[in-house]
């Protein structure tokens, strides 16, 4: 991975600011609150409705399609998929799950060869690894 998959266009991140601005005007919605006092009480074994997650996983790509990300670098683009899935559990999902006005930047490592040598398989195409 070159250093300029970490570079960012000012018109990504214009992009990303906008649809990040929205995942926070839904995250202060009152019913976000709601469903986060639901899981804590869940979380704490007292007796509340029934809580439902959805989660389409893999269809995810179905649901936002390349057509529909309109930033044009990859890592902004894997930031702006993110970001979309969270915009679309909150706005059209109504389930369960808490829509929180948070960006997570997973971790990045790489195999240094210490170890055990592990074969992977699958895995294309955001399919499963075994």
């Amino acid at each position: 991975m070159s250093i300029d998959y970490f570079s960012i266009s000012v018109g990504d991140k214009e992009i990303l600011r906008e649809l990040a601005m929205r995942q926070a005007e839904i995250a202060a919605q009152p019913v976000q609150a709601e469903k986060k006092e639901l899981w804590y009480k869940h979380n704490a074994l007292e007796i509340t409705r029934p809580l439902i997650v959805c989660d389409p996983e893999n269809g995810w790509k179905e649901i936002i399609t390349d057509k529909d990300l309109q930033c044009e670098g990859d890592l902004a683009r894997t930031w702006e998929f993110a970001i979309r899935r969270e915009i679309f559990s909150g706005s059209k999902m109504k389930d369960d799950k808490v829509i929180e006005a948070i960006f997570e930047v997973p971790l990045i490592h790489s195999d240094n060869g210490l170890g055990i040598n592990a074969i992977f398989q699958g895995g294309g195409d955001g399919g499963l690894w075994g």
